[in-house]
């Protein structure tokens, strides 16, 4: 999947710090990470009405696809290097369910937290009309997690 847009990685990190990360071997730097990946919008209520669809670039590219593949590359990579990686969502489950998008919101929160994720990491790809606006975007949730978002970034 080509595009030529600016992509943002938004990431909301809950509590992973930068220490936890230096404590681990180096052939499996992440090992006993639990991550999970969100990969952006594709959000349907009961009606099959889709209620967050994120954005879309001028010659059709869905940011719901876009960051599904983005996801998908980078989860096998992250488990090679140990980290334990829930997804969202997948190829072969491509929609999530939602009475609306604060629900849907919720749900993943709470998935973050039963699976006791160290890090919970939205990931979007924003487009902006204007070409000059390029890079990436990190967000983090906790002044614990300040560290790695700034790492991230």
């Amino acid at each position: 999947m080509s595009f030529n847009k600016s992509l943002f990685i938004i990431f909301l990190l809950c509590g992973l710090s930068l220490g936890r990360l230096q404590a681990t071997t180096l052939s499996k730097p992440l090992e006993g990470i639990i991550l999970v990946l969100d990969p952006g919008h594709a959000v349907k209520n009961d009606a099959g009405k889709i209620i967050n669809a994120g954005a879309r670039d001028r010659r059709g590219a869905s940011e719901r696809d876009v960051v599904l593949h983005v996801v998908e590359t980078i989860t096998p990579l992250l488990e090679a290097q140990g980290a334990k990686v829930y997804v969202t969502r997948t190829r072969a489950n491509p929609w999530r369910f939602g009475y609306t998008p604060q629900a849907d919101n919720r749900g993943r929160a709470i998935l973050a937290n039963e699976v006791r994720a160290d890090a919970y990491i939205r990931i979007h790809c924003d487009w902006n009309k204007d070409r000059h606006f390029k890079g990436f975007t990190t967000y983090y949730y906790r002044w614990a997690s300040r560290s790695l978002a700034e790492t991230i970034d």
